[in-house]
């Protein structure tokens, strides 16, 4: 542990190299390789905390009003702007919110491992919902769209995280934050 830290690796990838060897030295004390398992001895390193920046009001304000409800595509980023900030979705977990997982006042989400979560929406996103579906039906009633996902790519798709983060730069670009 100690020469690890010396080459300057973090906290955090000595102690997964620790772990590892563990249950390598764990697996050969079962076996009778070894008789003790040595390594439980050495102690884990004290990882350091990280700080996340979070966005101010105004921030906020000025990433949101980089789109506006002039046309489809518009609607659709300024409500994913929406949705992200007022429930802190990840990328994917928007990308994959269904139609009938909208209610009037929830969202029913679902994470990592296909936990669900219902999460509420305030007023000022039913709102921005309600005007981004006024402008998806308009622009595809006249397209054959299969799929059910709320956020669909101009021509009818599955959006993927990728494009979410794409959204997030432009905005961020256009709002200089």
């Amino acid at each position: 542990m100690r020469q690890l830290i010396k080459k300057k690796l973090s906290e955090s990838y000595a102690n997964s190299i620790l772990k590892f060897l563990r249950a390598f030295f764990e697996y050969c004390a079962k076996e009778d390789y070894i008789t003790e398992n040595f390594s439980k001895r050495v102690n884990w390193k004290k990882e350091r905390k990280v700080r996340i920046n979070t966005f101010t009001d105004d921030e906020v304000k000025s990433l949101l009003n980089a789109y506006n409800f002039s046309n489809y595509i518009q609607a659709r980023n300024r409500t994913i702007l929406a949705v992200a900030f007022d429930t802190g979705a990840r990328n994917s977990e928007i990308c994959n919110i269904k139609i009938h997982n909208i209610e009037n006042d929830t969202i029913l989400i679902y994470g990592k491992g296909y936990k669900e979560r219902r999460v509420p929406i305030s007023p000022v996103l039913r709102r921005s919902m309600i005007k981004y579906e006024r402008l998806k039906k308009y622009y595809f009633s006249d397209k054959n769209v299969s799929i059910d996902n709320h956020f669909l790519s101009r021509t009818g798709k599955r959006l993927t995280p990728e494009t979410l983060e794409r959204i997030f730069n432009e905005a961020n670009e256009k709002a200089n934050v």
